[in-house]
């Protein structure tokens, strides 16, 4: 044997034409008198061959070390336990084999720095706080696939299984196995710094720690390119995957066909530039999800989602499946309301075809001084505790711009929960807004229950159309309140060719100060009562600011002003083609023009 009897021996041969090779105590060996002793190479390259302890007891660091640097690859067998610290990669090396390495703890156990080609497949134990078991730093076209990675991270700090630092390029993080750590803020792989051409996929991240799969570029204009694939986070303290890129740009990830269950602030949670501040580009894809169990641990209520958005990333969020977002896995609710998908400050998203159930808080929810061109369609959103789907602006002064919500559909069964809920705070205003052939339903189970609700903050705006939906089993179907439905072109609040069925009050419109609403052509089954406001304007609005009307008669409430007219669709002999506002007043006085024929 070398240093244990029986174990690490072999064939050696003397090189009489070799005087300067180094002895590295495993495959040339020097002797005292300078002659070359070299070991047969019919065998793989096993850690013993240099005096490694495969028993774990003693450490094995540099034998360890001189296997590898011997010709660049390592084999260890089932069995076999090396007590390691700090073994360093260099390029096309490879490490693979069933043995265990352990780790001293008193430094991460595999190091690489600026290496390239190198192929690392280990099982390996931590046994120390606050170090990674693979620290990989600015290294180019790797692979780490196939490791099975316990108890890395243990202690306070940013230290993870698998740690990929500096400007990376080209790698792939595989089928991996991470369980076991247990720090508060250390994630079980960590792609940091400036990641690119990145694959993270198929890996299986079951650590208690803070994050299962972390990418988070520092500050500063990183490139980042990134595809997170088939994963499963389950047990984390925060975040299964997340993604956040400070003045990263461009940025182009995909968090694809990933299992997030069990995690207790989100499943996802990705954010972009906040809105504002630097420059940032690119887009993000969040595709064919699972996210379970998720949210309701965080006290602060600002997280607690199945799937976090924010920033100005261009997200694309399609295909998802969401439950039980802040309830475990019995749907027991937690102590902290949340969000099936919450979205937050951002520009140009689409969240559609997303199946979002039983959340403990809303459906769909978004916030924050803006959210513009924001889709919301196609999805399937049920049984929320407070509102399917909600949007509010925040801030004075704030405007958010082309939000379009339809096609989806919606079922309510708890208690007083609204189906679609649009608002504002202070003077913020909705440009623009859509919210077109939902099918929305509940279950009436309180006197306060709205299907869709567009509610502000006293001198809010509002332009925007609600039409072509179906609200069924509401008390309130369509409830307007509170704020100034003001003209942006052609168009104020726009309500028309909508269905409710057996709601208590189908539609309900109380007015503000200068309030415009064009409401028309609604269809009414079996509902209580169609219609409840103490107003009603239908028309359009001419060039000059005047109102244009088309009713069966002069207006008899509301406040109009002089020169806003009503053109007759029912006219007769010797009736008027219309009537003209000559004083402004509420209603005003009005006269009859254009005295027809008899």
């Amino acid at each position: 044997g070398h240093t244990l009897a029986g174990v690490g021996g072999g064939q050696f041969y003397y090189d009489p034409d070799d005087s300067t090779s180094a002895d590295n105590n495993g495959t040339v060996i020097v002797t005292s008198s300078g002659e070359r002793w070299k070991r047969g190479y019919e065998l793989e390259i096993n850690p013993t061959m240099f005096g490694a302890d495969s028993n774990g007891i003693l450490d094995s660091t540099i034998a360890f070390q001189n296997a590898l640097d011997a010709n660049g690859h390592v084999k260890t067998k089932k069995g076999e336990t090396y007590l390691l610290s700090g073994i360093e990669i260099s390029d096309s090396y490879i490490i693979e084999g069933d043995g265990l390495l352990q780790s001293k703890g008193d430094n991460h156990l595999i190091i690489a720095n600026g290496a390239s080609g190198f192929s690392i497949t280990v099982n390996a134990n931590g046994a120390g706080a606050n170090y990674s078991g693979l620290l990989i730093t600015g290294c180019t076209d790797f692979s780490v696939s196939g490791c099975s990675l316990d108890s890395f991270g243990e202690a306070i700090g940013f230290q993870s299984a698998i740690k990929i630092e500096g400007v990376s390029r080209r790698f792939s993080i595989v089928n991996n196995t991470c369980i076991n750590g247990l720090g508060e803020t250390a994630a079980d792989i960590s792609l940091g710094h400036d990641p690119s051409e990145a694959i993270v996929s198929g890996n299986r991240c079951l650590s208690p720690n803070s994050e299962g799969i972390t990418i988070q570029p520092t500050t500063g204009d990183k490139i980042v390119r990134a595809t997170v694939s088939n994963n499963l986070c389950s047990g984390h303290t925060r975040h299964g995957i997340i993604g956040v890129y400070a003045n990263a740009k461009p940025v182009e990830v995909s968090i694809t066909g990933n299992v997030c269950v069990n995690n207790g602030w989100t499943g996802i949670y990705m954010q972009g530039q906040l809105a504002g501040v630097g420059t940032n580009s690119g887009r993000a894809t969040i595709s064919g999800n699972i996210v379970s169990e998720c949210g309701g641990d965080d006290t602060s209520v600002l997280f607690n989602s199945g799937i976090y958005l924010s920033g100005d990333l261009g997200y694309t969020c399609f295909g998802n499946m969401i439950v039980n977002t802040c309830r475990d896995k019995l749907g027991v609710e937690k102590s902290m309301s949340g969000r099936g998908i919450f979205i937050s400050n951002l520009s140009n998203a689409v969240v559609t075809s997303n199946v979002v159930t039983n959340t403990f808080g809303s459906g769909i929810f978004g916030d924050g001084a803006k959210l513009d061109g924001l889709i919301i369609g196609d999805n399937i959103v049920k049984d929320s505790t407070i509102t399917n789907i909600r949007l509010e602006i925040q801030g004075a002064g704030n405007i958010s711009r082309l939000v379009n919500i339809h096609d989806n559909m919606l079922k309510s069964s708890e208690y007083d929960c609204a189906g679609i809920r649009l608002s504002t705070t202070s003077t913020a205003e909705w440009r623009g807004f859509s919210i077109k052939g939902n099918k929305i339903q509940g279950e009436k189970l309180s006197t306060n229950e709205k299907g869709i609700e567009i509610t502000a903050a006293t001198n809010a705006l509002l332009s925007g159309e609600v039409l072509y939906n179906e609200i069924t089993n509401y008390d309130f179907g369509v409830y307007k309140e509170g704020a100034q439905s003001h003209l942006y072109g052609v168009k104020g609040l726009v309500i028309k060719d909508n269905i409710f069925r057996f709601c208590g009050n189908a539609l309900t419109i109380q007015s503000g100060s200068s309030n415009w609403s064009i409401v028309d052509k609604q269809i009414f089954e079996s509902c209580d009562v169609d219609f409840n406001g103490t107003w009603q304007k239908r028309g359009t609005i001419t060039a000059s600011g005047n109102a244009l009307l088309f009713d069966t008669s002069k207006p008899a409430f509301a406040a109009w002003a002089a020169g806003d007219k009503v053109e007759n669709t029912n006219p007769s002999s010797s009736g008027y083609a219309g009537w003209v506002c000559v004083s402004s007043g509420t209603p005003g006085t009005w006269k009859g023009y254009g005295l027809i024929e008899t």
